[in-house]
């Protein structure tokens, strides 16, 4: 029988619309997080200030919802950049690598016609427990399995 968890954090976005943020599922180690924006979570609206602050706020956004599981960003397999103007790339990858700067994920960039909400990028991503750097981690585990029993931390998992 294969399971499925949505996952939320009080330190991302609100999902809106026909998407869930991120969704745990079968074996309980690989997560698929639905394009996260440079939405601050506390105000529910697009940070100002261009490319960089959209992409520091994207994916400190991502960061929080792994933290809802005891992962990190060390867990992230594939990433899939969108684009609104592809001139931006250099300044994205500058951010890109304060973020990612070992074991990088395999990733794709794309330009896009437009995104939701005006953003100027937007950022999905395959997350997977076993990958080298969190393999020996104690700690994911026991969160991991905390929330299959519903108890602890301030996630919101609904159950499938």
């Amino acid at each position: 029988m294969s399971m499925k968890k949505i996952i939320t954090s009080e330190n991302a976005p609100k999902a809106k619309g026909l998407l869930s943020p991120a969704i745990l599922y079968d074996s309980k180690y690989t997560m698929e997080l639905s394009g996260q924006i440079g939405i601050n979570p506390q105000e529910g609206k697009l940070v100002d200030g261009g490319i960089e602050v959209e992409t520091e706020q994207t994916l400190k956004n991502i960061a929080a919802l792994l933290s809802e599981v005891g992962w990190n960003l060390k867990n992230v397999v594939k990433v899939r950049i969108f684009l609104a103007d592809m001139k931006d790339y250099s300044v994205v990858n500058n951010v890109y690598m304060k973020y990612f700067t070992e074991e990088l994920p395999t990733r794709i960039a794309l330009a896009v016609k437009e995104l939701p909400l005006g953003a100027l990028i937007e950022i999905e991503c395959t997350v997977y427990l076993e990958s080298a750097s969190a393999r020996h981690s104690p700690i994911s585990h026991r969160k991991f399995d905390n929330i299959n029993q519903g108890v602890g931390g301030t996630s919101n998992i609904l159950k499938r």
